[in-house]
């Protein structure tokens, strides 16, 4: 199978790193998909890409006449993959067609968690591409329904429902993961479902105030200038003024889009509450998103591993729920052990 190094334009890249450069301020334009669902011989009749270090490349190239045949050598471990977000609903059809496929995965558990998953990042990737209604909150509502739904019922998924990136610049599956590890934290509390829904409603919106930040902010190579910086923390409030203009938000999924950078010691922001102001919905959100950001690769920068990351937010002392992160050790042990 031949592979096509292009730019955003499809376009022979004459210079990687600005190819790389280019794709991120683009990025809104592809859709990351699971290499879960690249199983050899099956058809599909839309563009596959990879990204892998500074390239973007052009793995199959089907479309509805020609149809491209994914082979075994299409997948690997060290590269994100994606399509153009004009084919997502090729691609949904390409993912009914599996559900209807007993042997697509490996156990039903697995296949129902990557599906659940997968569906969720459209319903992300669509919030943060257009303007949030009350019809939106309900369908996310729905969606962290769903996501509850399967770690009740199958605690042992967790691990397959989380996205495991390569690369950044995917709110809508960062948005995803800080959901899932939120639901998993709470169910692990013994919270209520009803408040387990809350919380998973706040954590899939926590950051839909980035949709009012620049892109060449959000997606720099590199770390962000003071002033940069600045603009960036303003995604909370911003996150803030939309869901109230909404409306529709429990009071206890609004504390997490407001909370989720705050720390016990006041170091945080917007507000650099402390201790006794920040409640336990913040609490929670505070601890997943850090884990997820830490995680996460960025330009120039590999992502930690789950130990290193823990380690790191252990390390910064009293900003964190000690009660709370030790039930998210335990969390991530069990999920450990089930993969």
């Amino acid at each position: 199978m031949s592979t096509k190094v292009i730019n955003i334009q499809d376009k022979q890249a004459q210079d990687e790193l600005q190819s790389y450069k280019e794709y991120t301020l683009n990025a809104e334009q592809y859709y990351l998909i699971d290499q879960a669902f690249l199983i050899p011989n099956n058809k599909i009749p839309f563009r596959v890409f990879s990204l892998h270090g500074q390239m973007l490349k052009l793995l199959l190239d089907g479309d509805d006449n020609n149809p491209a045949v994914i082979d075994k050598t299409t997948a690997d471990d060290k590269s994100d993959f994606l399509i153009k977000s004009s084919d997502i609903p090729l691609y949904q059809d390409y993912l009914a067609m599996l559900t209807q496929t007993d042997n697509a995965f490996n156990g039903d558990k697995s296949k129902s968690a990557v599906i659940v998953k997968e569906q969720s990042k459209m319903v992300m990737k669509d919030l943060f591409a257009n303007p949030v209604s009350r019809q939106t909150v309900e369908t996310v509502r729905d969606t962290a329904g769903h996501i509850i739904k399967c770690i009740f019922e199958e605690p042992e998924v967790i691990h397959d429902l989380l996205t495991l990136k390569k690369h950044d610049f995917y709110a809508y599956m960062h948005s995803v993961n800080v959901a899932v590890l939120t639901i998993g934290l709470g169910r692990i509390l013994g919270l209520s479902e009803q408040t387990i829904e809350h919380h998973g409603i706040g954590a899939l919106l926590h950051d839909i105030g980035k949709t009012t930040i620049p892109v060449e902010i959000l997606n720099k190579q590199g770390k962000l200038s003071s002033s940069e910086f600045n603009i960036y923390k303003t995604h909370v409030a911003q996150g803030v003024k939309i869901m109230k203009e909404v409306g529709g938000l429990s009071d206890e999924s609004m504390l997490i889009v407001l909370q989720h950078h705050e720390k016990l010691t006041g170091k945080g922001y917007p507000l650099g509450i402390s201790d006794k102001e920040m409640k336990t919905a913040g609490r929670i959100a505070a601890i997943a998103d850090c884990y997820e950001y830490l995680t996460t690769p960025r330009p120039n920068k590999y992502g930690l591993k789950p130990y290193e990351a823990l380690k790191t937010i252990a390390a910064e002392k009293n900003d964190y729920d000690r009660t709370l992160l030790a039930a998210f050790v335990k969390m991530l042990g069990k999920m450990d052990a089930a993969s």
